[in-house]
């Protein structure tokens, strides 16, 4: 166990002479130009996108601009990126209902959906996106024979 734990600050050493970096945030070894490792800026990443989702979470119709205000970070890929995940969270839901024929809590949920991926509260165009998601998925799910 001795002979390994010298190996391995051994080969650690030679990595760092051959460039790689220790990451700041876990200690792991990795070669790049940045201060922390790609898991760790993943990870800083999701975290990120959490706050974002919880926030568009609470109020759907939030802008980018309110969202900057809480979370300053936040870029505005990241926050449509959000955006566009918790939009496909109730396509998906959507899609099942429509293959159990329950087209009244479809259109609700597809209004969630809308709400989601516009931003917008303004009904011609969250009925406008809901129409479509449902036409969509109705007319997929004919195709494959679901219903």
């Amino acid at each position: 166990i001795k002979n390994i734990a010298i190996n391995s600050k051994l080969n650690e050493k030679i990595l760092l002479k051959k460039g790689y970096k220790e990451c700041e945030r876990c200690g792991e070894l990795f070669l790049g130009d940045w201060e922390i490792c790609i898991k760790c800026r993943n990870e800083l990443e999701n975290e990120k996108l959490g706050r974002v989702k919880n926030l568009i979470e609470k109020n759907p119709v939030i802008s980018y601009r309110e969202v900057s205000k809480e979370i300053p970070e936040v870029t505005e890929r990241e926050f449509y990126k959000a955006r566009d995940q918790l939009a496909e969270d109730p396509t998906l839901f959507v899609s099942e209902l429509i293959e159990q024929n329950n087209m009244k809590e479809a259109g609700e949920a597809a209004e969630k959906y809308a709400l989601y991926r516009t931003g917008s509260r303004e009904p011609y165009i969250v009925n406008k996106v809901r129409e479509e998601l449902l036409n969509r998925l109705t007319k997929f799910l004919k195709l494959r024979g679901k219903i």
